[in-house]
């Protein structure tokens, strides 16, 4: 197995979840200017990261113009930062109605992190919290959105990602999948047995068993967990390989 970092030297990437979405002017960071964005970089540099983890919830940089994109990044690159993974959270693409334009939007992110630069794309199979999810305190106490048992709906999550994987692959980036409550990718078994199926190197999981261990309700065991999801992570594509943050 070759592993390309070592305990000293594997780079660790803060996500941007302390950040607001929003400015104090209430613009949407994604339609912030370069001040804005620069502001967010001085904070991540000064608290001692140099690598960050984007996510659509601050820039969709999916939907951003290719010059767009290029100014945000030269923004990061002159405080001596680097993104080299981007995570579509909540994008699900098998969510009901919108799979398609979930699975399009999802490309197009793709193109864009290999436009940036970047070596990961993460996504999961998530869905928008439900009304009662957003008042709660602690959004995983309330019912969510859940995959259903359903051969159907699973053989499409399967191509569906397995068409993004194949379009990371060919672009040098490699795409991991975020374990989360309730999907397909909501226990060690079906999540790897969801990667098995998509059966491409440069596809693994982000083994976030935190986003399991949190529920109020019983779950397995993390040390089981971890065992069966860990050898999973790994990627055997050129493309850097980092785990992304939760969210």
């Amino acid at each position: 197995m070759l592993v390309p970092f070592t305990a000293d030297d594997w780079p660790i990437a803060t996500c941007l979840h302390g950040v607001p979405t929003t400015t104090l002017a209430g613009i949407p960071l994604h339609d912030a200017s370069d001040d804005d964005w620069a502001e967010v970089a001085h904070l991540v540099a000064s608290v001692g990261f140099g690598l960050i983890e984007l996510a659509d919830s601050h820039a969709r940089i999916g939907d951003m113009s290719a010059s767009r994109l290029q100014d945000v990044k030269a923004v990061f690159d002159g405080s001596g930062i680097t993104a080299p993974a981007v995570h579509v959270q909540r994008r699900s693409v098998i969510e009901p109605g919108k799979g398609e334009q979930n699975l399009a939007y999802a490309h197009r992110t793709i193109d864009a992190a290999a436009a940036w630069g970047m070596g990961v794309v993460s996504t999961g199979l998530h869905q928008p919290f439900t009304e009662a999810q957003r008042r709660a305190l602690w959004f995983w106490t309330e019912e969510g959105a859940r995959d259903p048992e359903d051969k159907d709906v699973w053989d499409l999550a399967v191509t569906r990602l397995k068409d993004l994987g194949r379009h990371a692959g060919d672009v040098g980036l490699a795409l991991s999948l975020e374990m989360y409550e309730d999907t397909f990718l909501g226990s060690a078994d079906s999540a790897v047995r969801l990667i098995e199926e998509i059966d491409l190197p440069n596809v693994g999981l982000n083994p976030d068993v935190g986003n399991l261990v949190r529920l109020h309700r019983p779950v397995e065991d993390w040390r089981t967990a971890y065992a069966k999801t860990l050898p999973r992570t790994e990627s055997t594509s050129e493309a850097s390989w980092l785990i992304p943050s939760p969210n």
